[in-house]
């Protein structure tokens, strides 16, 4: 697997990447770093006539606030932000919308049909019923995340707000419903797989501490109710991939922050996160630029070079379920051991109980 190595410039500042060699421009610094606003929330100021009587008069109106979710899309959330600990996560966010694994039934859902005795349109409910079952579980699996490890970050609103329950009387705001619904599950894919990578990040630097050691969080999905053969369909689907085949929208970092909450260049290149910041004499410096960077006398080598060619170099890296897998094995053999009666009662009714034999396989 080959990475490329290059330098940008772009509104006469220098930017880096160690694994990306995208034409991107920055964006903006429009938002403080601390800010607890809900980028996923487009809010309209409604007024009301107050309840205090009287004439209607501007000083007797009262203010509420709406969500327009019409006004927001999955495009607005694929291009790379400066990182903000509430909603960095946001990297993670598939660049294209890649629906395997347990994401299937978003693809497979048939055209939408008018209802009987009724002049409006709606899917399929069984389509409305597999989208729901997804959505409530990826929710659910989230929540045992949040609780596992203590994310705190700030939520995107579910799919069902784009109205794909709903009923419509033109077939094309059905299709419109579906197709924006579906888009904003990779929101949600890109959430998770920023909790999953957390999670396998803190699991191993406690590793070596018996008395900070946290369970993975597989097996706490297990316990929190998750099924096992819907854990290992996650896995096998984009929001498990960590590697060049799915690509994500990347972030762009703050190269003079000290924050804790900003991780270091080299883990969001592990889980092949697209990284950019702007190289300035004092980011040697710090410790979560060291690795991976070019050293001054190399940067100047660079700029004199020739319309700065690419400088490729090669990664060999291991599938990510095979470290996650052997890892399982010990955890589920260690879990056995100390379990009690009661528990290895459960698992084995849970061990009988048959699967699916009518499942539908697409190409």
């Amino acid at each position: 697997m080959q990475k490329s190595r290059f330098y940008q410039f772009s509104d006469q500042e220098t930017y880096y990447s160690p694994n990306c060699t995208d034409d991107i421009h920055p964006p903006q610094k429009s938002r403080k770093e601390d800010s607890a606003t809900n980028i996923f929330l487009s809010e309209i100021k409604m007024h009301k006539p107050s309840r205090s009587g009287g004439a209607l008069a501007s000083d007797t109106l009262d203010t509420c606030i709406k969500y327009n979710f019409a006004a927001i899309y999955l495009t607005d959330y694929q291009k790379p932000c400066w990182w903000m600990h509430l909603w960095g996560w946001t990297c993670f966010i598939p660049a294209k919308v890649v629906l395997d694994g347990i994401l299937k039934p978003l693809h497979a859902a048939q055209m939408p049909m008018k209802l009987e005795n009724s002049e409006y349109y709606s899917m399929i409910e069984e389509d409305i019923c597999d989208w729901t079952r997804l959505e409530n579980d990826l929710h659910q699996f989230y929540q045992i995340l949040e609780k596992h490890l203590l994310l705190g970050l700030v939520c995107p609103a579910l799919p069902w707000v784009f109205g794909y329950k709903k009923k419509y009387r033109l077939f094309s705001q059905v299709l419109q419903a579906m197709e924006r619904s579906r888009d904003w599950f990779m929101i949600w894919v890109g959430l998770i797989s920023y909790a999953i990578a957390k999670a396998e990040t803190e699991e191993l630097d406690l590793m070596n501490y018996p008395n900070l050691r946290i369970s993975s969080w597989y097996m706490a999905a297990i316990k929190g109710g998750c099924n096992e053969a819907w854990l290992d369909s996650l896995i096998f689907s984009c929001i498990y991939t960590f590697d060049e085949h799915i690509c994500r929208t990347g972030i762009f970092l703050h190269p003079n922050s000290q924050k804790e909450e900003q991780p270091a260049v080299e883990w969001f290149h592990e889980f092949s996160i697209p990284v950019w910041f702007p190289y300035n004499p004092t980011i040697d410096k710090n410790p979560k630029f060291v690795q991976g960077l070019l050293s001054a006398s190399q940067l100047r080598t660079y700029q004199q070079s020739s319309h700065g060619q690419d400088a490729e170099h090669t990664i060999r890296s291991v599938p990510n379920w095979i470290p996650f897998f052997k890892a399982r094995t010990i955890e589920i053999k260690e879990m056995i051991k100390n379990a009690s009666k009661d528990d290895l009662h459960t698992w084995n009714i849970r061990r009988k109980q048959k699967g699916a034999a009518d499942a539908s396989v697409y190409e």
